[in-house]
C-alpha cells in the first residue's frame, strides 16, 4: 500500500437539473492505498455535492485486481468497509475475468464487505467476446451485481439472460464516443 496521487476526472460538483436519485462517486485506483486516504477524499466530495443539492449514496472502487489476488483485495475492502461503516454504500467494479476464472469462494469474500459488484461486460471500449461464458456465470450468481455495459450493448439480446440472475440489480451504461468519418 502506497501514497495516493489524486487526479480529478469527471464533472465537478454541480446541481443536476431534473435528477432526484442519489449518485455514487467512483474512485479509480491503480494501487491499494490506505482506506483512510480514500475516506477523507470521499467525505470532502460528498459534502461538495451536498452543497449543490445532490445526495451521494455511496462510494464505488474501480480497481483492476488480478484474479489471483482477489483475497488481498477482499482484505483491503474489509478495512475500507470498517472505515466507512456498515451503513455506508460501498460497491466495486468487477472484471469479466473474475466471472470466468475466479473461484466462487473469492467472489464470496468480496461480497462480504460490499453492496454490489458492477461487472464490466466490456474491455478497452469493446464488448467481451465470446460473451456466452460470462453470461452463463452471471445467470448462476447469487451475489448482488449490476451489469456494466457500453451504450452499444444495452439492447444486445444475448445479455438478457444475465438480467435474470438471482443477484441482478440493474445496468450501469457507459457512454461511448462516436465520431463521424
Amino acid at each position: 500500500q502506497g501514497r495516493m496521487a489524486y487526479f480529478y476526472e469527471g464533472p465537478p460538483p454541480r446541481a443536476l437539473a431534473g435528477r432526484t436519485a442519489a449518485v455514487i462517486l467512483t474512485y479509480r485506483l491503480s494501487q491499494l492505498v490506505p482506506p483512510s486516504q480514500i475516506m477523507r477524499r470521499y467525505v470532502q466530495h460528498k459534502r461538495a455535492w451536498a452543497r449543490r443539492g445532490v445526495q451521494v449514496s455511496g462510494l464505488q472502487i474501480d480497481f483492476d485486481s488480478p484474479t489471483g489476488r482477489l483475497d488481498e483485495y477482499a482484505k483491503w475492502l474489509a478495512k475500507l468497509r470498517h472505515v466507512i461503516g456498515a451503513d455506508g454504500g460501498l460497491s466495486i467494479t468487477g472484471l469479466g475475468d473474475w466471472l470466468v476464472s475466479a473461484p466462487r469462494t473469492a467472489l464470496k469474500r468480496l461480497e462480504q464487505n460490499i453492496n454490489f459488484i458492477a461487472f464490466m461486460i466490456y474491455h478497452k471500449g469493446k464488448p467481451l467476446k465470446p460473451l456466452a461464458p460470462y453470461i452463463k456465470r452471471l445467470q448462476n450468481l447469487s451475489l448482488p451485481y449490476r451489469l456494466g455495459l457500453l451504450d452499444t450493448q444495452k439492447y444486445d439480446t444475448s445479455i438478457a439472460a444475465a438480467r435474470k440472475g438471482a443477484g441482478y440489480l440493474g445496468d450501469i451504461v457507459f457512454l461511448t464516443e462516436t465520431r463521424s468519418k
